[in-house]
């Protein structure tokens, strides 16, 4: 089945598997959808998870959770690997941070625990706490 959007485009096509394509789609209910990604009516978005518990929940193509933001903002991965640079408004907590070709900025603390820091620069106008910091300059 196909819909075309008054011009020359397709705006709406089922094809025969059933597979959807639509320009745009929009719900006054709930979607849901069997894999991949999820809007919930609360507003929670969800990929790789049909039941996000958070603002964002991407999953890490199994159960567990790879990526979380929470409905105040705070971010919690697995991993974070950058090329740039890391900056935060307020505090960073890892088990270890890289920033390999960047600096690591926060106006809160950089907390490690006995995890390394690595980048090219270090700022933080709290405490740095790490098992072993590597960096270029460092300004605490």
């Amino acid at each position: 089945m196909q819909i075309n959007n008054g011009g020359t485009s397709t705006g709406f096509v089922v094809d025969s598997t059933g597979s959807m394509t639509a320009s745009t789609i929009t719900s006054t209910g709930s979607v849901t959808a069997s894999t991949g990604f999820i809007t919930t009516g609360s507003g929670k978005v969800g990929i790789g998870t049909n039941t996000p518990n958070y603002a964002l929940q991407i999953n890490d193509g199994g159960a567990a959770i790879g990526f979380v933001v929470d409905n105040a903002g705070s971010m919690t991965a697995t991993t974070i690997t950058t090329t740039g640079s890391i900056t935060a408004s307020s505090s960073i907590t890892a088990t270890s941070l890289t920033a390999s070709s960047g600096d690591i900025s926060a106006s809160g603390n950089i907390t490690t625990a006995t995890g390394n820091v690595s980048a090219i620069g270090i700022s933080v106008t709290g405490q740095l706490t790490a098992g072993t910091i590597n960096a270029g300059s460092a300004t605490v």
